[in-house]
């Protein structure tokens, strides 16, 4: 048996479909599922994206697939609140079109598995845990950005004008940002700064706890392209929700 997260499924055959998982153990896999469109599949419902499974596995010609399905978590809560299903169903799909197949990386799966059961059980989400999550998942990917540091000079900034720089990978100060001639770097304010740290280092509970309206609009403007320039894949930008959330 394979412990996984589902996180996308899409049809093949009039009544099959492909599963994309992230697993415990092999990373990103993708297994055949036979009748898993009919009515009476047994193994569809826990088949739905976010769902924490055990998957009965055997080769086949073409792909693995799926013998049996067995629900570790359903995450009932996530599923009756439109924002925070909306925001699920982003990150693994996210997910599923940044990793790349059978790269194991077992704090992908924890962090991932440990914001799912958060969002069950906090009574309502805010925009700056759909951030945290992502900006979280970049740094495991290899891309944890310098907060504490200038990138080019090496120089401790806390309070003198500082810049976030993509290309450079953190905060730059003013002297490095004229050297280099980085006209994307961005001017950042100490209280945003510090609370960029804190998303990056702190629980789900606590950056939630800690980061007001103001500041959460401030990071994610920091976050967003952040994300996207290091994973190099066009995204919607997530705060930008579809009507209704």
């Amino acid at each position: 048996m394979m412990e996984a997260i589902v996180l996308t499924r899409r049809s093949i055959k009039e009544w099959d479909e492909v599963i994309s998982f992230y697993s415990k153990d092999f990373g990103k896999v993708e297994l055949g599922a036979r009748g898993t469109k009919k009515i009476v599949s047994k193994n569809s419902p826990f088949l739905e994206a976010f769902c924490c499974v055990e998957v009965g596995v055997v080769l086949g010609k073409d792909r693995p697939s799926i013998t049996s399905v067995q629900a570790i978590e359903y995450f009932s809560n996530i599923r009756k609140d439109f924002q925070k299903s909306w925001q699920a169903s982003f990150v693994v799909k996210w997910l599923e079109m940044v990793l790349k197949p059978l790269e194991k990386n077992i704090q992908i799966y924890n962090t991932l598995l440990s914001w799912l059961h958060f969002l069950d059980k906090v009574p309502e989400t805010k925009d700056v845990l759909l951030d945290a999550i992502l900006f979280k998942m970049v740094s495991i990917f290899g891309f944890e950005p310098s907060l504490h540091n200038c990138v080019l000079c090496g120089r401790e900034l806390d309070e003198e004008k500082i810049y976030f720089s993509y290309s450079s990978g953190g905060i730059i100060c003013h002297r490095d940002k004229l050297e280099s001639r980085d006209e994307n770097a961005l001017s950042i304010d100490l209280p945003t700064l510090l609370a960029l740290r804190y998303i990056l280092n702190r629980s789900w509970r606590e950056i939630m706890a800690f980061t007001t309206d103001e500041l959460s609009a401030a990071t994610h403007k920091i976050i967003y392209p952040y994300v996207v320039y290091t994973v190099e894949k066009e995204c919607v930008d997530w705060n930008k929700k579809p009507s209704g959330i």
